[in-house]
């Protein structure tokens, strides 16, 4: 060991450089073992003096440690310290390899040799691979002056998947030399794919069939089960949103009433006192704050009755009538006359009919004057303006208003089979956004409106498929759909909860799903693979496994029997997910919910797509990802060739040019979005990606809710290792619905030494 020239012993910084002196004739040590950190000490008790010691072995490293300790005493005096230790050897070698590979790319193995002597020599490098082909001779021999470095590098192919080991062995003579071996992992030029299924058990079991064909990889991708005894759930949980506040207004209140009538319905013990309480308190209040016009305001201080919250008072008020409360006759009557003046007021072409507002009162009125189930005579009164929207105005209903049609004919004696009725149902059923494991629907914007986003829609169709059709195929997926969107905490204001659980409550009483207690088991052909039992009072409704495909046959169709104890309430909901992959190599690409793709530019040319790059060369990477329809816990995955790897801006090593160039390309991206604001110092509120991760071989984001239209996200990579590289296809999928997925082509990247 010698210190360095320009270090001392009462130095702070202490600069040590270890020299390795081997024997002539020696192999050199091959240095494997490297740590980003070479100790960490939690806690470490000086003595009298203030010293303390212990022992290390450092890792294979050659760079400059950095020890920093921080002290306190017991009368809280308190000190810090640093220095640092260079390891480093005079023949050096540094290798340059990627971080990854990928069967079928052809790669320079590369490693930079460091003549740290004081005179010229002749340095033999040699190299030993496993797992990848090599090309040409394993030696080569050059001349590296004093204090230079040289480059020497072999061509290698990755041909299967695994992990490479490459081995770099130096030597100049006089007992200088290193060695070296790294190892990184091969990845296979493949991509995913999900099928998927779902269904409920009552009493009969139910059998899926899956098909695995002889090619498929057995070693990745698995088939999942999940089973559910309830997709709602404890609704009463909700009620926590709707606590009550001083001075909240009439839409709050309403809301409340929705909500907490949604729990009695789906509950099988029923409100507890405190709630009853509540709900007649929040009646009365509403009774009370009815406007001179028989309208409601939004709030007290508010002197003008606003129809859109006149509408949903009164469906709170027709919520709550179902229930054993109601609105006093003569107060309905003033509403009914308020509704009627709107309805029928006069319209020109500045201010123009609103057919969907039309829907939404006219149901208002209805389901406020029935009780019981029993059609009154004044819903009658509204049968005929609910026809003549369907009749003169279909094509101009959204789903939202479609939904307040049919539960407006429904609640005004109309059977499901009138022909109204039909050909509302048919409109919903063909703009469903359907997938195996959930089903939404989605309507424009319309500013002013209540109903401008999908959970509030879905919410209204799915109250709608109920009422219509309590075995319409389209409800069990509804209402899974719904619930995802809970769990996501998408139920972002009171009237949108209180939808929510309006419908969620009305398919768990039409289903019995909260009372269900019963015995389970899922038998993969012969084999039980899962089994138990399910009390869903008490909070045990959930289950499910995953299994590799090995568990299944190749080339033959396997059976999945779920079952559950007959003769017992509730039902018994269940879903599958097979997940394998496929060759990408050639690969088209694929929109199965998801449409995506991927470009990479020079910096100086945004303009002009390229398939290869110069050592060195920053690429600007814009993956761009179109979404058909709102979605939900979205991943998408943008592979890189093993010759690139992403820069992370918020490292120091990155410069501050660089850096603002991204800024500025990412404003960008997000002004193509569609988003019509930007600044800086809020532009993420502007992007759907919650987060995102920078990986050795992929960029990660990940968005909690992505909104239908174009996303983009542009980051940036730099060209690092020569060679010809496959470019694996960008993937997006709902992590939560798999078989919502999208794929890229899949290409192949060159970076030139030159």
């Amino acid at each position: 060991m010698e210190m360095a020239d320009d270090a001392s012993a009462e130095s702070p910084a202490l600069m040590l450089s270890f020299r390795a002196e081997e024997d002539a004739g020696e192999e050199p040590q091959v240095r494997s073992n490297f740590q980003n950190t070479a100790l960490w000490i939690g806690q470490l008790v000086t003595d009298a003096d203030g010293r303390a010691s212990f022992e290390l072995e450092l890792p294979d490293n050659a760079t400059t440690w950095r020890a920093q300790a921080r002290a306190v005493t017991a009368e809280t005096l308190v000190g810090q310290g640093a220095s640092e230790l260079l390891v480093t050897q005079p023949l050096l070698v540094r290798p340059a390899l990627p971080r990854f590979l990928r069967v079928g790319d052809e790669v320079s193995l590369r490693t930079l040799v460091r003549n740290g002597t004081d005179e010229a020599r002749e340095v033999t490098v040699t190299i030993a691979v496993e797992g990848v082909t090599l090309t040409g001779e394993v030696t080569q021999t050059r001349q590296v002056g004093a204090g230079e470095s040289a480059i020497f590098s072999w061509t290698a192919r990755a041909r299967a998947e695994g992990t490479a080991t490459v081995r770099f062995t130096a030597t100049a003579g006089g007992g200088y030399g290193d060695a070296v071996e790294l190892s990184l992992p091969v990845h296979l030029d493949v991509t995913p794919e999900t099928t998927a299924t779902g269904g409920v058990v009552e009493d009969t079991a139910r059998i899926e069939a899956i098909f695995l064909p002889e090619y498929v990889i057995t070693g990745q991708g698995s088939l999942e089960l999940a089973l559910q005894a309830s997709l709602v759930g404890a609704l009463d949980e909700e009620l926590a949103h709707f606590r009550p506040y001083r001075w909240e207004s009439n839409v709050s209140i309403a809301s409340r009433i929705v909500a907490t009538v949604a729990v009695q319905r789906a509950s099988a013990s029923g409100l507890t006192e405190a709630q009853n309480r509540q709900l007649a308190k929040d009646i009365d209040a509403l009774v009370a704050a009815q406007m001179y016009d028989g309208g409601w305001a939004w709030c007290r201080t508010c002197y003008r009755s606003d129809v859109w919250v006149t509408g949903w008072v009164l469906i709170a008020l027709g919520e709550a009538r179902d229930v054993g409360y109601g609105l006093p006759e003569y107060q309905y009557n003033r509403t009914t006359r308020f509704i009627t003046e709107h309805v029928q007021r006069r319209t020109d072409v500045m201010r123009p009919a609103d057919v969907n507002q039309h829907a939404f009162l006219l149901y208002a009125l209805t389901s406020a004057a029935n009780e019981g189930g029993v059609v009154s005579p004044l819903a009658r009164e509204q049968a005929g303006l609910l026809r003549s929207l369907v009749k003169d105005h279909r094509t101009q209903l959204t789903n939202w208003g479609r939904a307040y049609v049919l539960l407006g004919l429904l609640a005004s004696g109309h059977g499901a089979e009138h022909e109204a009725v039909r050909a509302l149902l048919n409109d919903l059923t063909a703009a469903t956004f359907a997938s195996a494991n959930g089903n939404h629907w989605e309507d424009e914007r319309i500013a002013g409106c209540m109903h401008n986003s999908s959970v509030r829609v879905t919410a209204l169709v799915l109250r709608a498929l109920i009422e219509v059709d309590p075995q319409h195929p389209l409800v069990e997926e509804t209402a899974r759909w719904l619930v995802l969107a809970r769990s996501e905490q998408r139920w972002k204001s009171s009237v949108e909860r209180a939808q929510g659980m309006a419908s969620l409550g009305a398919f768990a009483e039409l289903t019995g799903e909260t009372r269900g207690v019963y015995d389970y088991q899922v038998l993969l052909n012969t084999g039980r693979v899962l089994d138990g039992h399910f009390d869903v009072p008490a909070g045990d409704y959930l289950d499910g496994v995953a299994l590799g495909l090995d568990a299944l046959p190749l080339g033959e169709v396997s059976r999945v029997q779920f079952e559950r104890e007959p003769d017992t309430e509730g039902r018994l909901y269940y879903s599958l997910n097979l997940r394998y992959v496929t060759p990408a190599k050639e690969i088209e690409a694929l929109n199965r919910g998801f449409a995506v793709s991927h470009r990479y530019t020079l910096l100086e040319d945004p303009d002009t797509p390229i398939t290869s790059a110069s050592l060195g060369d920053v690429v600007r990477v814009t993956v761009t990802v179109v979404a058909p329809a709102d979605r939900l816990f979205a991943r998408v995955e943008d592979f890189l060739p093993a010759g690139l790897e992403p820069i992370d801006p918020k490292l120091a090593i990155v410069s501050p040019w660089l850096r603002e160039e991204l800024q500025q390309d990412q404003a960008a991206a997000v002004l193509r979005g569609g988003s019509s604001f930007y600044a800086p110092w809020y532009a993420w509120y502007f992007s759907p990606w919650d987060q995102v991760d920078l990986r050795d071989d992929r960029v990660t984001l990940l968005a909690s809710r992505i909104p239908k239209g174009v996303h983009e996200y542009v980051y940036y990579a730099r060209a690092t290792t020569p060679g010809d590289f496959f470019v694996a296809p960008t993937f997006a999928e709902e992590t939560y619905l798999p078989e919502v997925f999208g794929r890229s082509d899949s290409g192949r990247f060159a970076v030139r030494a030159e």
